[in-house]
This record gives structure tokens, C-alpha cells and sequence, in this order.
């Protein structure tokens, strides 16, 4: 190992045990960072709590923002109350939309071989742009111009080396009148495993945005996908005053 210098300017050599010990944390750390980021796009291949049928109605406030969602909506178990949140995680099978059924069992447990789960999560606006705004001031900045093959209209490009959007691929469909679908998806080479590979984010009212995570054979329904999830979590919402 590299010998360092004390403040007085003289060599030193680490002891022995002193490197193991950094190593170890230096494993860990890094450990726990890809853990994080699979976490991220994994999709929850185990739920917290577990799922459940019951339809009871809760009233949650998340950014100042009324949400009324049934239990099995309701992806963690411990979020299964009335009261405020800093954000609201939800799932629902494509396409219908609804929470956990036994009829769609299978969906919510990974175990059809066309995955249709969409993650949902409710949260405060962090950033002045959603992604479809990003586009043009952030991404399109950001893609190799060598366009890729794509499903139902849409054009999709790789990210540049060292964009900090590495193994990602962007999505983007042109919609006439309305603001572009954009959306980020792992290349499948970089997590062949994920279930929700791909997300959007899309400014809802007040402070609030909405961020979901779809699988990547719902591409071929993006324009469907889109305007339902919107539709879907609008009609969620209530008046807080």
C-alpha cells in the first residue's frame, strides 16, 4: 500500500490492521450502492408486509395533496392508514389498473412470462421540470445521435459516454398537441433480471409528481400506458379544501 504523510511531513506505513479494516469499508460501501441502484430498478420482487384483497378506503395527504386509495393499492403494508406521508407507493396490474386481486395474483408476483406491474410512487416535487420538459433542456444534450430500433413510433437513443446515464436508453414518442412521452429504461444486457426496468415522471398538481415504473414489453403501449396511469392517479386525488 502507498505510504502516507503525517501533518509533520514524514512517511508512515498503515498498520496491517488498519488496511483490512479500510477495505472492508470500502466493499461495503460499494456493496451497498449497487444494491441501492438494483433495488431502485429491480421493481420489489418481494413486497413489503405483503399484499392484500382489502378495498378499504384510505385518506392520505402527501406535498399537500389528497389521496384517496384502496389498501390493496397500497404497496407496503405499513402505509395501509389514514394520515400524511413524505411519498405513497402504489402498484397496479396492466391494464386494468387495479390493486392486488387473487385473479391477478400472478402479475403481482412476477410470475407471467409478459411481466404488466406498474410501480407508482406519489411525492413531493423536487425539480422545476418533469421528464417530458427535460427533454429538450437536459437529455437530447446528453444522446448519442446514432438512433436505435424501437417499438410503436417511438425513436430511442443511448446515452453518451459519461452523461451519467450509464446502460440507459431514452425513449421518446411524439404526440400530437400534447408535451413528448419520454422515458429511461435499462438496457436489458445491464439488469436482464429487472422487472420494471423503465420510468417516467410527470408533474401532477401543486407540488406533487407522479413517478411510475413499467416493464419493458409495455413500450409497445405507450401511448395507452401513459394516459391510463395519469388517468388512473388523477382519479385518486381529491380536493384538500
Amino acid at each position: 500500500m502507498q505510504a502516507l504523510r503525517d501533518p509533520a511531513g514524514q512517511s508512515s506505513k498503515l498498520p496491517r490492521s488498519f488496511s483490512r479494516i479500510f477495505a472492508g469499508a470500502v466493499i461495503f460501501a460499494v456493496t451497498a450502492l449497487a444494491l441501492a441502484i438494483a433495488a431502485k430498478w429491480a421493481g420489489s420482487r418481494v413486497v413489503d408486509g405483503g399484499h392484500t384483497t382489502s378495498t378499504k378506503l384510505r385518506t392520505i395527504i402527501v406535498s399537500g395533496s389528497m389521496v384517496v386509495v384502496p389498501d390493496n393499492m397500497i404497496r407496503r403494508a405499513n402505509a395501509r392508514r389514514d394520515g400524511t406521508r413524505d411519498r405513497l407507493d402504489l402498484y397496479m396490474a396492466w391494464p386494468g389498473l387495479s390493486g392486488y386481486t387473487e385473479a391477478d395474483r400472478y402479475a403481482f408476483n412476477h410470475l407471467e412470462d409478459e411481466h404488466r406491474l406498474i410501480m407508482v410512487s406519489l411525492e413531493p416535487r423536487m425539480i422545476s421540470r418533469d421528464m417530458s420538459a427535460r427533454y429538450d433542456l437536459v437529455y437530447r444534450q446528453l444522446l448519442n445521435p446514432t438512433p436505435l430500433a424501437a417499438p410503436a413510433g417511438l425513436s430511442a437513443y443511448r446515452f453518451e459516454d459519461g452523461s451519467g446515464f450509464a446502460n440507459e436508453v431514452l425513449y421518446v414518442g411524439v404526440r400530437s398537441g400534447e408535451a413528448p412521452f419520454v422515458a429511461r429504461c435499462l438496457e436489458e444486457a445491464a439488469a436482464p433480471d429487472a422487472v420494471t426496468p423503465c420510468e417516467r415522471d410527470i408533474h401532477l398538481e401543486g407540488d406533487l409528481s407522479l413517478f411510475y415504473r413499467f416493464p419493458r414489453n409495455l413500450l409497445t403501449e405507450w401511448k395507452e400506458l401513459d394516459s391510463s396511469v395519469q388517468l388512473r392517479v388523477q382519479s385518486l386525488l381529491r380536493a384538500s379544501n
